[in-house]
Parts: structure tokens; sequence; C-alpha cells
């Protein structure tokens, strides 16, 4: 029996060749069902059952995987579960932090974001400005289907690291996208340079079909333009800070609990130098240094088991602006001279 369809096949050795009416019950999944609150879920003191967005929690311990980008397509959409989405990916397992919560605005109702010039208001005013959101706006269709581009810009930021060497050091605007149109309440939506620049100043990202077919478009976290530091707002920087975070701690952990000494401290600092030094090598990050400081260690930590090491990453900026300078210059009409 299909468990999702309910479908009966009846197998030709099987023993209900003979069987005219057959009466079976099963559980299915309900898609429909499931409610606001069931999203956000959260952690049951009485059952101890843990549901929604707190089941984020369960990932690295049962499948040895930090999360590394979050969404709730459909339930995204409404603010509070996009800010819960965001709270909850700035500790995971009281250890990790996930690069980005990718979320979107609503697109299906004209008295909410009528226009594409209303997009950033409704944004501001709900309060989805952290630098570990993005922001997607509007939908896009897909053949006949028309699909949220959370879901798109999740996957394209996927591929996008898949495609180098699994670092997320890439961003993922003007990548292609296999979609033929985006739409907004109910009607088409054509967006220029001039519109999609709009929102990607805003901190919103959204698609294009300036050349070569339809791509995503936008560097920028939600924080932009009232947080103007770049770690925090270009995506792939607070991708990338998110994840060596991350990185420094499934790999340094083996040497939790092992005796304070120098020997200690001179092999991890050394280790992770010539991690970065590869990561700079393979032009991933520009450069990177670890540094042990006496100013960040005082004695009461250190008698208390605690060090502290300091990292500088050198990111990669997207090159967003590429000016050119046009000159007429007419000493090349003396050429004219030289024509045989």
């Amino acid at each position: 029996m299909n468990a999702v369809t309910g479908e009966i096949t009846v197998l030709d050795d099987g023993a209900l060749t003979s069987v005219t009416e057959v009466t079976a019950s099963y559980a299915y999944a309900a898609p429909d069902m499931v409610t606001l609150i069931d999203c956000m879920g959260g952690y049951n003191t009485v059952s101890g059952l843990t549901t929604g967005i707190s089941l984020i929690d369960d990932v690295f311990p049962k499948y040895r995987e930090v999360p590394a980008i979050a969404l709730a397509p459909k339930f995204g959409e409404d603010p509070a579960v996009a800010l819960v989405l965001t709270a909850k990916i700035k500790s995971i397992n009281g250890a990790f932090r996930a690069g980005v919560a990718v979320v979107d605005l609503p697109a299906d109702n004209a008295s909410v974001i009528p226009r594409y010039s209303d997009a950033p208001s409704y944004k501001q005013h709900n309060g989805l400005t952290s630098e570990d959101m993005i922001v997607c706006w509007p939908k896009a269709v897909v053949g006949d289907r028309v699909v949220r581009l959370s879901t798109l810009a999740a996957a394209r930021m996927a591929a996008t690291d898949a495609e180098n060497r699994g670092f997320p050091f890439v961003s993922p605007s003007n990548k292609s996208l296999p979609i033929t149109g985006c739409v907004a309440n109910g009607e088409e939506v054509r967006l220029d340079h001039q519109k999609i620049t709009f929102l990607d100043k805003n901190g919103i990202v959204t698609v294009t079909n300036f050349t070569n077919g339809w791509k995503l478009w936008g560097n920028h976290t939600a924080c932009y333009p009232d947080n103007m530091d770049p770690k925090d707002y270009f995506i792939p920087a607070r991708r990338m800070m998110a994840w060596y975070g991350n990185y420094l701690i499934t790999t340094c952990w083996e040497k939790v609990d092992y005796p304070l000494t120098r020997r200690l401290v001179q092999t991890m600092v050394n280790s992770e130098q010539y991690h970065l030094n590869s990561l700079t090598s393979g032009e991933i990050i520009h450069g990177g240094r670890i540094e042990l400081l006496e100013s960040e260690n005082n004695i009461v930590d250190m008698m208390g088991g605690s060090v502290r090491f300091h990292c500088w990453l050198g990111i990669i900026p997207p090159a967003q602006h590429i000016d050119f300078v046009l000159e007429y210059d007419p000493t090349y009409l003396a050429t004219l001279f030289n024509a045989v």
C-alpha cells in the first residue's frame, strides 16, 4: 500500500487476488493541518518533546552536521515566525550559529505590500532587520507553479557552496535560477534594474532577468542599510563568519580538558594558522591569523581553566559595483594616415 496516496496494489502471487473488497487504515501526512503555532513549536517541559523550529537543536546530535541555512517556507512570511527562526539560529545547541535564516515578505496581499516600493517599509515596521536574516520578495514562477523565493534562495546558496568546495564565501547574487518569471498579489511583476537596485539597497533579495536568464539578485542581509558593518550586511561575509566559528568549535573540541600548557597553546595556534594560510592560498579569504593575547586572558579565568584565542579573518567582499570610465581619445585619428 502506498502510504501517501492510499493506493493498494494487488500482487499476482499475493493473498488478495481473490478478494473483492479490502479495508485498511493508515497514518498519512497532512501538511494543510500544520499551524503557525506548530511551526514555531518549542520545548514542552511536561512531555519532554521538542517541536517546530526548536527541532534545529536535534540536527547536530543526530547527524553531526551544523545547520548552515534555516527556512520555514510559507510560515516564514509571518514576522513572528521569521523572528523566532532568526533568534533560534543565533544559538544552536548552546554552541553553534547558523549562517542565515531565509524568510519572505508577503506577496499575496495587496493591502500589505501593494507595490515593490512598499516592501522596505513593511520590512522595517515588522523588525525584519537582523544580520542573521535574508528577506526575499516577491514569489517566483516555475512553469505552472508559484514558489516562494526563500526556498529558491536557500537552494541557490547551497548549490553555490557546493560549486565552491563547500565554502560559503561566494555570494548567491547574480547566480542562475530555474524560473520563468515572478509574481506578487496574483499579478506578474516586471523588475527592471532600478527596481532591483532599490530592493537590494533596502536589504531585500529579489530576482532579475537583466542578462542571460533569470537570476537571484541581492548581496545584503536584512540589517542593511541600518547596519553598515560589512561583516554583517554582506551575505557571504555573514555566512563565512558563522561557518568559521562553527569550524573552530567542531575541530578544537577534542582539545577541551587537555592540560592547559604552553605546548597545548602553541599546538592550537600553529595548527589553526596553517589552516588559515590554506584558506588564504585557496582565495577563500584574503588572509587570517590567530593569537593568544595576554590582555584577553586574565589570571583568574586561566586558573578556572578558561583560555581565549583571538582570530582575525580577511573576508572577501563581492564585487557588486564595477564601473568603467569612457574617454574619447582623438590621438587615434592618426591611424588614418597609416592606412594602406
